[in-house]
């Protein structure tokens, strides 16, 4: 894609996430709990991201960029949230919203460089870093409904 397209589709995935990132809050405050709208939230998010390997044509870049917006912005706009949900004392949600910050500041640190040398492994192509990027976040998912068990218990009707 040449320049000017790779940059309107930064704009079509900055803009619909606008109405993403309130309907998502919308969802978790009213309906599910931040934690039941997360996960699956997070999971969509993973799979949109195995999608990308189907994407061959501009137009199909256009679709993709809109879907994987859309649940982007809810994954980021409900973080905090649900980390401070999995908290008991609320004396310590600063720590614990620090300690999960400070983790997503080692993985965007170390991302683009593992993402450089999956690409290099793999001749230019953008199967490897596909794949890692789509397994990473439904490793996170998995380990976030982890949590919410731990936390909550199974029971699936429990607004967490």
């Amino acid at each position: 894609m040449s320049f000017g397209e790779s940059v309107n589709l930064l704009i079509v995935y900055n803009a619909v996430g606008i109405p993403a990132r309130i309907f998502s809050g919308l969802i978790a405050d009213r309906l599910f709990g931040v934690l039941n709208t997360f996960i699956p939230y997070v999971m969509i998010q993973a799979i949109i991201a195995f999608c990308w390997l189907g994407v061959k044509s501009a137009p199909g870049y256009y679709v993709y960029i809109a879907f994987y917006g859309l649940f982007s912005a809810g994954f980021q706009s409900l973080f905090p949230t649900a980390i401070s949900s999995l908290t008991p004392d609320l004396r310590k949600t600063g720590t614990r919203l620090g300690m999960a910050f400070s983790m997503l500041s080692i993985a965007g640190l170390t991302g683009p460089p593992l993402g450089g040398a999956l690409l290099t492994t793999d001749g230019g192509r953008y199967l490897a870093p596909l794949i890692w990027a789509g397994a990473a976040m439904l490793l996170g998912a998995c380990l976030t409904a982890t949590a919410r068990c731990y936390r909550y218990g199974f029971r699936l009707k429990t607004k967490c």
